[in-house]
């Protein structure tokens, strides 16, 4: 009986619940319990535990909570978003980042790829300049 009630979610409220997994303090927990339970392909038909990236997501995960240990506070939401469907196919994907009402969220999930190439870029680039003061 408790299963039924996501079957009468409105789509605004899934796409909510889809961006919540991404601040969750182990949204790998969460999907696989999502996922046990056939919850989760509620908020994507084609979503499963299998589409995660569980290393990479583990990874920022620890170096969140360093950052924060150091006194940081980062808002990972995004980047935690593309682990959690980093095996989806685009069209999936698009699906998905349709389903969500908050468009800042979608909009820093779409172009966290090319802003992480960016900025690596820069980092190269002043690598390089140090390296070349330094001779």
């Amino acid at each position: 009986m408790e299963g039924e009630y996501i079957k009468h979610a409105g789509k605004r409220a899934l796409g909510h619940e889809a961006e919540q997994l991404a601040h969750e303090p182990d949204p790998v927990k969460v999907v696989k319990a999502l996922d046990k339970d056939g919850w989760l392909r509620y908020l994507h038909n084609h979503w499963s535990t299998a589409k995660v990236d569980v290393p990479g997501l583990s990874h920022l995960l620890k170096l969140r909570q360093q950052m924060v240990t150091a006194g940081y506070t980062l808002d990972t939401g995004a980047a935690a978003m593309w682990f959690l469907t980093s095996k989806m196919n685009s069209s999936d994907v698009a699906s998905l980042q349709a389903s969500i009402p908050r468009k800042a969220f979608v909009q820093q999930w779409k172009h966290l790829e090319d802003e992480s190439k960016d900025f690596s870029k820069k980092l190269m680039g002043k690598g390089q300049q140090s390296h070349q003061r330094c001779l």
